[in-house]
């Protein structure tokens, strides 16, 4: 059983895994290069276009999706967009593990929680996101979307509230129809239909890192940041 354990230092978290015949243990230090968009255009990872373009649709309140595979950047990422969100915004950030690490003025950061000996205490991230809203936030981020929680998430981008959210897949078309499935886990009375409505009418431009990739401009399904 994994039990991810508190984290053992600002840079790092420990998450130890214990089968029937050997015990596991993993330590994720974060590394981070870049705070800032600009700072991702001297590394080399994003275009001066990109980054501008992405610095725009940031400052105006549109909805962004970054995506790619496991250790490709995602947060890095998602930590200089939120840079990027101006101070006078309210920003609540909801995460399994405190992996955002970005300068703003009236940020609140949630984490999940896991249930305890007693079978109680547990906190989803599908409720941090539907407390989030109760706190008046101005942009709220998911730090990664991974099952039923997208449907919440999708239903707060669709009443107006921007917000900033990454997942793991392959291209940006992906990550859409990935955002389309997802809301399904929520229960029998979620259908496909529905859940490509919703998706749709939220209109994320959306950002893709995968590794050893720069990002260019493209457009898939309406904009859209593509490798």
């Amino acid at each position: 059983m994994a039990r991810p354990a508190p984290r053992v230092a600002p840079e790092a978290a420990l998450e130890a895994f214990k089968p029937l015949s050997f015990s596991a243990v993993n330590i994720r230090k974060f590394v981070v290069k870049a705070h800032r968009l600009s700072d991702l255009v001297g590394l080399g990872t994003l275009s001066d276009q990109a980054a501008r373009f992405l610095e725009a649709a940031v400052a105006v309140g549109l909805n962004v999706v970054v995506s790619g595979g496991t250790q490709a950047g995602k947060t890095t990422l998602l930590n200089c967009l939120a840079a990027a969100v101006p101070g006078r915004e309210r920003v609540i950030s909801v995460e399994e593990v405190y992996e955002l690490r970005f300068s703003h003025p009236d940020w609140v950061a949630m984490q999940t929680r896991q249930r305890g000996l007693e079978g109680t205490g547990e906190v989803r991230l599908r409720d941090l996101v539907k407390e989030s809203l109760r706190m008046r936030p101005n942009r709220v981020i998911v730090g990664e979307v991974r099952a039923e929680e997208c449907l919440d998430l999708l239903l707060a981008l669709n009443s107006g509230l921007p917000g900033m959210a990454s997942l793991h897949a392959n291209s940006a078309r992906e990550a859409l129809v990935k955002m389309c499935t997802l809301p399904l886990l929520a229960g029998e009375n979620i259908s496909m239909l529905s859940a490509f409505r919703v998706t749709g009418q939220s209109g994320s431009p959306h950002g893709r890192l995968p590794r050893g990739h720069n990002v260019s401009e493209d457009r898939v399904g309406g904009g859209c940041l593509n490798a």
